[in-house]
C-alpha cells in the first residue's frame, strides 16, 4: 500500500515538491517516524558522525547513475547532492562547528 502511496505522489506532486525543497528547504515541524529517532548515546553519536562522513564521501565519489527516488523520481548528481545537503541541513542545522563556535571573555 506504500508503495501506491509514494508512486501516487511521484506522479502528481513529487516534481513540484521536490523542486519546492531544493529552493526552500524542508519545511520545519515535518512529521518524523518515531522508529527514525534514537535515544541520545554519546558513544553512537561519534560512530553515526563517521558513518556518515564515509557515506558523504562515497556519494561525492559516485560516478554512476543515481537509484531513482520513490518520491522523486530520476535525478542528475547534482540534484541528488543539493537533495542530500537540504535533508542533512533539516536534521542537522542546530549543529553549530566548532571554529565558529565562539567563548565570551
Amino acid at each position: 500500500m506504500i508503495g501506491l502511496i509514494l508512486w501516487l505522489m511521484k506522479v502528481t506532486i513529487g516534481r513540484k515538491q521536490f523542486q519546492s525543497i531544493l529552493d526552500e528547504g524542508f519545511k520545519a515541524n515535518g512529521p518524523t517516524m518515531p522508529a527514525t529517532v534514537p535515544a541520545a548515546d554519546a558513544q553512537e553519536d561519534a560512530a553515526a558522525v563517521a558513518t556518515l562522513k564515509s557515506t558523504v564521501e562515497r556519494f561525492q565519489q559516485h560516478d554512476g547513475e543515481l537509484h531513482p527516488s520513490m518520491l522523486f523520481g530520476t535525478m542528475t548528481k547534482e540534484q541528488g547532492t543539493q537533495l542530500q545537503l537540504r535533508h542533512i541541513e533539516h536534521h542537522l542545522g542546530f549543529l553549530v562547528p566548532e571554529s565558529n563556535h565562539h567563548t565570551s571573555s
